[in-house]
């Protein structure tokens, strides 16, 4: 499972993505949309460790912010 919650992201002092709350399920199949330039690679890049966020995201229950790279790759935790 991944939860994101509060998550802000910036380009400089440009905020460019907001979420308040979102969660992807375990095991379940989820579709990211949206117009070209909306935050879906912003999104991705945040949730994987490549750009800083604010806020909080939690995958498998553990909080991303303080996983290494090779902790962050999608693999058992997140399937809990």
């Amino acid at each position: 499972m991944i939860e994101i919650k509060d998550l802000k992201v910036s380009y400089g002092n440009k905020d460019v993505l907001q979420i308040d709350s979102l969660n992807f399920e375990a095991g379940k199949i989820s579709v990211i949309l949206g117009l070209n330039g909306s935050g879906k690679s912003t999104l991705l890049k945040a949730l994987v460790g490549i750009k800083n966020y604010e806020g909080t995201v939690l995958l498998g229950g553990k909080d991303a912010s303080k996983m290494r790279s090779e902790e962050r790759r999608v693999g058992k935790e997140c399937r809990s």
